[in-house]
């Protein structure tokens, strides 16, 4: 019983406030597959830097701090594309198999045409194209 309470809860935690009432319009309670990577904006520190927290299956990682010319000042997340390309992918096919829901919508950020994106991009055509 403590193992099934343990699967439970790896698959709660912490995801955007649209997502989770997105699950709540579908009437499904929120889970950390419908927001696998979510980037969390923390503002401004005393000093300018940007402020950055990753959170990967609904647990944070990585707080990051980014200054004017985009340098970090402290760890950058250790994930490659290709290595979130695939946990968008897993959590894509659990959210499936869990809802067992004839169409999964999946929702992009920016834009597709963002040049600049394209060799890291997870969640616009290359999640597409994958799917």
């Amino acid at each position: 019983q403590q193992q099934q309470q343990q699967q439970q809860q790896q698959h709660y935690g912490e995801i955007g406030v649209a997502q989770a009432v997105q699950a709540q319009a579908c009437q499904l309670l929120p889970r950390v597959e419908m927001n696998p990577i979510l980037l969390k904006s923390g503002g401004k520190s005393g000093t300018g830097a940007h402020l950055c927290t990753t959170v990967i299956l609904g647990r944070q990682h990585w707080p990051k701090t980014t200054g004017h010319g985009n340098e970090s000042s402290s760890a950058s997340v250790a994930l490659t594309p290709n290595d979130k390309m695939e946990l968008v992918l897993s959590a894509h096919q659990q959210l499936a198999q869990i809802t067992q829901a004839q169409v999964i919508l999946v929702e992009g950020s920016g834009s597709c045409t963002e040049l600049n994106l394209q060799d890291r991009d997870v969640s616009n055509l290359p999640l597409v194209r994958r799917l």
